[in-house]
């Protein structure tokens, strides 16, 4: 589920579900119930700004409500020195999002691990091309990977944003900006016509897969549930 928020920006909000896929051998090992692994709440606010320059920032914002779910949410502290590229994001927890363009196959993947490690990669079509890792998205200015900024509050502390809402619950946070010219290699004209936010929360070995709508099985990359921007 998606609405756009009415600001001087462009921004739209994002609310994610969990995918039922093996939702019962998770709980199960989780040794918890389906309800509470569906009481996990995600939103993710995408802004599209123009000033100082153009660029996308992204707003996770993760609620549990379950303090012993919680307890096993893999969640590092940020630290500037953790902030690289890193493949292989994705077998941990981690903050996604696809994009893509208007009238093309062409899309990027972005993933972000809370400790600030991240990846971009670039897709010609659907997982293609389909090698492992994918291939990484290049700034053409400087011809160097392209990256992830996250904002000055990060860079003065490493300390973490989880912050206690209600008794028994805990949320989570992250924000990260990429200005559109690190996003421009795919494509010198790239504009985003599509956004798919995803999050893969990893809780004691076991992965749980959240998008604002999902196939069965989920697949991220499926194209015909990403959201077209108005």
């Amino acid at each position: 589920m998606t609405h756009q928020v009415a600001d001087t920006d462009r921004q739209w909000q994002f609310s994610l579900q969990l995918a039922a896929h093996e939702l019962d051998t998770i709980a199960e090992t989780l040794q918890t119930t389906y309800a509470a692994l569906d009481a996990i709440r995600i939103i993710v606010t995408v802004t599209f700004s123009n000033v100082p320059a153009k660029s996308l920032s992204f707003d996770y914002r993760i609620t549990i409500n379950d303090e012993t779910l919680a307890a096993h949410l893999d969640w590092p502290d940020w630290h500037p020195e953790h902030v690289h590229f890193t493949d292989y994001l994705w077998q941990e927890t981690c903050l996604e999002c696809f994009i893509a363009l208007k009238n093309s196959t062409a899309y990027i993947e972005v993933n972000a691990s809370p400790d600030g490690r991240y990846a971009l990669y670039q897709f010609g079509d659907y997982r293609t091309p389909n090698h492992l890792p994918p291939t990484a998205l290049y700034n053409t200015q400087d011809n160097k990977a392209a990256s992830i900024y996250w904002p000055s509050s990060y860079i003065s502390s490493s300390t973490d944003t989880e912050t206690t809402i209600q008794p028994d619950s805990q949320e989570y946070n992250r924000r990260f900006n990429i200005p559109l010219s690190e996003l421009r290699a795919i494509d010198p004209d790239f504009y985003p016509a599509y956004l798919h936010p995803c999050v893969i929360l990893k809780l004691a070995g076991m992965h749980l897969y959240f998008a604002p709508v999902h196939p069965s099985p989920p697949d991220f990359h499926n194209k015909d549930y990403w959201t077209a921007l108005s």
